[in-house]
């Protein structure tokens, strides 16, 4: 409930934005932004439009007996245009539309009445401007206002296979060197997806490649994950290199969001290349 102007306004709705990377479940990378459209139908309709850090609601002036001013009709459509605030949405987010550059449309219209999540509908337009996708809101009635629905636009975060790329002077003798996450739920970096690559070479890793030509006469290992890994702005803080068992360096960084590439994996389909993020680690324990 508010006063502007001497006139009461109840909340009609809200839309909040939800993804799997933040910690709190916002979306903070998007902002819903009215289009011009959809300001005169909330002007028209003595309706007001607030944003917030993830999402935003919609109050519409009601008189003394808490009815709207001005009824709404079954056929009014309101759209909010999703702007993209932080670029880095497109590198941790799974696409919702057909392809990586295809606008979504994510709307209410066509769900049964107590339905909350949006749908995603087919829409074949690109992004443009640095607006991501729009939020179609259908099926407005008076009787919201007994119990405002929130509705959600929930996005997924990606998935990608995390690689450590080792230059060491320490030889093959003074134990093995292993990758290991101590943290509650780990990422595992196994048996299988460790290599000696400067004694296998792979001549599909365009990386391993570079570092061959960089360190010709050191130690070259690669670390793949047993799975991949879902992206999350919390930093995973117990990454360690062992030496034979033992700490010898850690924390290690995470694999930067900059740094994506693509990995060779087996899987139930055969091999396949998949898509990756990777960090170059060096533990010399002479310099160079």
């Amino acid at each position: 409930m508010g006063l502007e102007g001497g006139v009461k306004y109840h909340r009609l709705c809200r839309v909040v934005l939800t993804d799997q990377f933040h910690s709190d479940g916002r979306c903070t990378d998007l902002r819903l932004v009215p289009t011009a459209a959809c300001r005169r139908v909330l002007t028209s309709f003595r309706m007001v439009f607030k944003t917030d850090v993830d999402g935003g609601s919609i109050s519409i002036a009601v008189g003394p007996d808490d009815a709207p001013l001005i009824s709404l009709p079954q056929d009014l459509e309101l759209t909010f245009n999703l702007r993209v605030e932080n670029p880095d949405f497109f590198q941790v987010t799974v696409p919702l539309g057909a392809g990586e550059l295809s606008s979504v449309v994510l709307t209410n219209a066509g769900l049964p009445a107590d339905a909350r999540t949006l749908a995603v509908t087919d829409n074949s337009a690109r992004q443009t401007g640095g607006v991501y996708g729009t939020v179609v809101l259908t099926q407005l009635t008076d009787a919201w206002l007994a119990d405002p629905p929130v509705f959600r636009a929930e996005f997924r975060s990606r998935e990608r296979w995390w690689v450590y790329y080792l230059v060491t002077d320490v030889g093959a003798h003074r134990g093995q060197l292993e990758v290991v996450d101590t943290g509650l739920e780990p990422v595992v970096f196994g048996e299988s997806g460790r290599r000696e690559l400067n004694l296998e070479e792979d001549p599909q890793d365009r990386l391993a490649a570079l570092l061959c030509e960089q360190y010709p006469n050191h130690r070259r290992l690669r670390f793949i994950s047993d799975s991949p890994v879902m992206s999350s702005e919390q930093a995973r803080t117990h990454i360690e290199l062992r030496l034979a068992g033992d700490l010898v360096a850690g924390p290690l960084p995470n694999p930067s969001l900059r740094n994506h590439s693509t990995i060779e994996v087996s899987g139930n389909s055969g091999t396949q290349r998949e898509a990756s993020l990777f960090q170059i680690i060096k533990h010399l324990t002479h310099s160079l």
